[in-house]
């Protein structure tokens, strides 16, 4: 197997080079052809949450995009474009907002199972939490309801101004592997259905990450196979 050492990069830039490489799935071209390549990234700092429903943190978001995906996306102009939803529109019922979203038909996680409407709405519960960090955004949902396997509603109790931003930015998890793993067990194995997937874990010293074939937007595409990020906080030794 081929290494390619990439060097250090300073937390700003992490997304930048995740872009580069085609970890960011908005990118159409990715600098490294897709082989059996294997690529080595020292960074600076390691996640503190691995739970797309829990954290807060910025660095987090560069790590969770490698996992995880929300309903909507932005693109390299800004602009808001549907990621998996396939479908949305906002709503009224007796005077309050409510949010309909059909969700893409044949997205897979990472063990293979597919994401429902079901997902997302344990998606919302554990979101919507009060020990979770983003829980205010979700401050004005009173609940999801799920239509059918694919098609869903999030009924508001309030008119919201950041109703899109704040409610189409949930992020889908499996509720199967939640409710297996547990909070602990998150940690240890994340799953979501991003274009990589989890191999393993040294806190403070790795992340190894693979690409997942099975991709909903392109399959392999032209990603690298895999990725080791290795965490180096100390200046002297990058």
């Amino acid at each position: 197997m081929k290494h390619s050492f990439l060097g250090i990069v300073p937390c700003a830039l992490l997304r930048g080079l995740m872009l580069s490489l085609g970890f960011a799935v908005l990118v159409g071209a990715p600098a490294y052809a897709a082989d059996d390549e294997h690529f080595v990234i020292a960074f600076g700092a390691e996640p503190t949450q691995l739970d797309p429903t829990r954290t807060s943190a910025g660095v987090d978001a560069y790590f969770m995009s490698l996992f995880y995906e929300q309903l909507v996306a932005i693109d390299p102009d800004l602009e808001r474009i549907n990621w998996l939803a396939e479908d949305w529109r906002i709503d009224e019922r007796d005077g309050l907002p409510l949010i309909f979203v059909k969700l893409r038909e044949g997205v897979r996680f990472h063990d293979g199972s597919e994401l429902t409407a079901a997902d997302l709405a344990f998606a919302y519960e554990r979101t919507a939490d009060p020990i979770s960090r983003t829980a205010g955004r979700l401050r004005y949902v009173e609940g999801v309801q799920v239509l059918d396997r694919y098609r869903f509603e999030m009924i508001l109790n309030a008119p919201d101004a950041a109703l899109v931003p704040g409610n189409l930015v949930l992020t889908a998890i499996s509720a199967a592997h939640f409710q297996k793993e547990g909070d602990d067990g998150v940690q240890q194995f994340p799953m979501g259905t991003g274009p990589y997937k989890f191999v393993s874990r040294k806190p403070r010293e790795e992340l190894v990450i693979e690409r997942f074939d099975d991709y909903w937007r392109d399959g392999p595409g032209n990603r690298p196979k895999r990725l080791t990020i290795k965490i180096i906080p100390e200046d002297t030794t990058r």
